[in-house]
Parts: structure tokens; sequence; C-alpha cells
């Protein structure tokens, strides 16, 4: 018996991380999913569906012209060759921001998604691409080449 209490303390108070990283990846399997087959022309459609709630605040002409800058944008960097969890930063239960690597023959390229739960379901508040790793990177190693600095100034 107290090892089946120890048991159901120690997993109890996970199962709701469990579920929350089950529903974000839920989200973003059909985004993925669509980048793997080549399907850029539609990509905001499938992420704000005519039954999402957040898609009475976005007009139909909205939602096309962003198709059609998401489209424009993806394809300038060829073939897709991979797509992998890079980093993620959130507010467990509450916001998700999720940072996928996109790997292209042409560069890679980071697609973030903003997914919130305002009260009992996940659901995306924002998508974008952006082709600038290369920057992140250098202002990281910046950063790491000044704490480099501060180490042996200290020696």
């Amino acid at each position: 018996m107290r090892i089946l209490i120890v048991l159901l303390l120690i997993f109890l108070p996970n199962s709701g991380w469990c579920n929350d990283e089950q529903d974000l990846d839920n989200l973003a399997k059909p985004i993925i999913s669509a980048l793997e087959r080549g399907e850029i022309h539609n990509l905001m459609s499938l992420v704000f569906p005519k039954d999402s709630p957040l898609r009475k605040y976005i007009s139909e002409s909205d939602l096309e012209s962003t198709n059609s800058q998401f489209s424009a944008k993806l394809s300038q960097f060829g073939k897709l060759r991979g797509i992998s969890l890079y980093y993620e930063s959130k507010v467990e239960g509450v916001i998700s921001i999720r940072y996928y690597l996109l790997q292209y023959e042409r560069q890679p390229v980071l697609l973030k998604i903003e997914s919130y739960n305002p009260k009992d379901a996940w659901r995306i508040q924002d998508i974008t691409v952006d082709g600038d790793l290369d920057d992140y990177l250098e202002e990281a190693a910046k950063v790491k080449l000044g704490t480099l600095g501060l180490k042996s100034d200290s020696n």
C-alpha cells in the first residue's frame, strides 16, 4: 500500500504537465505535417480554421494576405530537409512558446508557435517564421565571449 501511495505522489503532480505537452504536440502536429508535405500555401488557414475561437478576430482578407506572406517567405528557402523542436519557454499551464528548427536546403529557419490556455484548452495564439537564426547565434556567441573575458580577468 505504501508503494502505491508513493507512486501516486510521484506521478499525480506531473500528470497535468504530460497532458499539456501532449496537447501542445497535437496543436503543432498539423502545421508540422503540412510543412513536411510542402503544403505552405494555406498555412495560416490551417492554424486558424473556421471553428477556431480566434478566427472571429481575423478578417478573411487578412488571412489570405498572411497565407501569401508565409508562402512567399518559406518558398525562398528551398526544399525542407527536417524539423525538430529547438527550444521551449513557458508558464506552466498558461502560455508556451515553442521554437522549431526547420532545416531547408538554403538555410535553417525558426518557426515560432505561441500557444495559450485561457481556461481549459490550449490554442495557437500566434505563429511566425524567422530566417535570422544566425543573428541569434552571433549574439549568443558575443555573450559567451564576454563571459570568457570576465573569467580571464579574475585569474
